[in-house]
This record gives structure tokens, sequence and C-alpha cells, in this order.
């Protein structure tokens, strides 16, 4: 496993509308991303974190590591990886890419890895499927 690419840094947005409860959207990121650190502003949160390795322990509990490493070679520009998530499954603790707009908004991620490491590499990294051990089930 490589394991330097449990440090990133990544950028979450998500808007609140006005039907919406701040403390769910909050949670909705935060069951993707636990260590983020969200402020509101503006009908909006914002926040960092830099651990993917929950992001990466969902696509594999899911079964949809082959998928997600498909849609976000999709999404790299620049040298960063940026994608929106379904906000009602991320509450849910699941992760749905939004390939279509939807009336509540999604959460935007945009994860950019250290200085000289690549995102092709890290894609691989998150999506990569665990080996195990002879004499292991």
């Amino acid at each position: 496993m490589l394991c330097r690419y449990q440090i990133v840094e990544i950028k979450v947005t998500a808007p609140i509308k006005s039907t919406e409860d701040s403390s769910r959207v909050k949670q909705a990121v935060l069951n993707i991303f636990p260590d983020a650190a969200m402020e509101e502003h503006e009908g909006k949160l914002e926040g960092t974190a830099s651990n993917a390795e929950n992001l990466k322990r969902m696509l594999e509990t899911q079964k949809i590591r082959d998928t997600a490493r498909w849609f976000l070679k999709k999404n790299v520009k620049g040298g960063k990886l940026s994608f929106k998530l379904n906000k009602q499954a991320a509450y849910a603790g699941k992760v749905n890419f939004a390939i279509f707009a939807h009336p509540m908004g999604e959460i935007e991620v945009q994860i950019e890895p250290e200085e000289n490491e690549s995102i092709d590499d890290f894609i691989e990294w998150l999506t990569e499927k665990e080996e195990q051990n002879e004499g292991e089930s």
C-alpha cells in the first residue's frame, strides 16, 4: 500500500440551501472526510482535509474502485483532481459521484497531492485493490 498518499490537500465546498440544516450538510462531508475542518460562509460550507483514507475505504467497501478510477482519471486538470459528490448519498455514508447537477447542490472536492507527487499515482493508490496474503480468507 502506498501510504504516502494518506496526506494530501483536500478542499471541500458544499452549498447550504435554505431548506437544509447546515449540521446535516456538515455531517455529509464528515462522513467522507472525517478530518475536515469546516466553516460556514455565506450559504456554503468550506473546509479542508488532509486524509483520503476513509474515501479509499468507502470505495473498497462499496466495490466501486474500478468505476471510481475511470471517473476520477477523467476529472484531472492541471495536476489537480476535481469532482462532485451527491450530498444525500454522503449523508447516508455512501460515495456517489455526481455527474448531473442536483437541485440541492453537490459536495465539490478538489484534491492536490503533495509537491513532487503525481495525481495519477494518487488515484491509483485511492482505487487500488488490497492484496491478501496467502492463507488469509
